[in-house]
């Protein structure tokens, strides 16, 4: 099993919307790319009425976590240009991306372990078929270590384990 990357729109929160049409793009070369003659034209997630997310950035050098104000599509933007859903202050706001990625983070990583679970019930499952059919004569066992993935056969995990709590 491999624990699957993060993905920033899971822990986005949507506080709000843009107050007006967000400016185009800063740098010289996405101007050239969009012909700088030309009236821009703002896309329509970043318009004036579109929605406005949070997101939080792990910042793994420092130990830290940043917030940024973007887009739909993950775009950063200043948090100048939100307008905050009414009853909504940056606090709550801070603390509902927080709350939200807590809950994605672990879900994420609780996926990977029952995934892990399962991988390991199924090497040792397997092994002591092969085990008990080396007693019988039957076969040679592959000695006592994980099976690959690969070479398993394919079991349900409710037929494995039942785990009552």
């Amino acid at each position: 099993p491999v624990l699957r990357p993060r993905q920033a729109t899971e822990s986005m929160i949507k506080i709000g919307t843009w107050s007006e049409n967000l400016p185009g793009p800063a740098t010289p070369t996405k101007r050239k790319r969009n012909d700088e003659n030309a009236a821009p034209s703002p896309k329509p997630h970043r318009t004036r009425g579109a929605n406005a997310f949070l997101k939080p950035n792990l910042n793994w050098t420092h130990f830290g976590m940043s917030f940024v104000v973007c887009d739909v599509k993950g775009s950063a933007a200043s948090d100048k240009f939100v307008q905050l859903a009414p009853g909504m202050t940056m606090a709550q706001v801070y603390f509902d991306c927080m709350a939200n990625f807590d809950e994605q983070e672990a879900k994420r990583v609780g996926d990977y372990n029952y995934d892990l679970g399962v991988y390991w019930a199924r090497s040792r499952l397997l092994f002591d078929m092969r085990m008990s059919s080396t007693e019988n004569g039957t076969s040679v066992p592959q000695g006592d270590r994980p099976v690959g993935l690969a070479s398993m056969p394919s079991i349900s995990a409710s037929r494995l384990v039942q785990v009552e709590t």
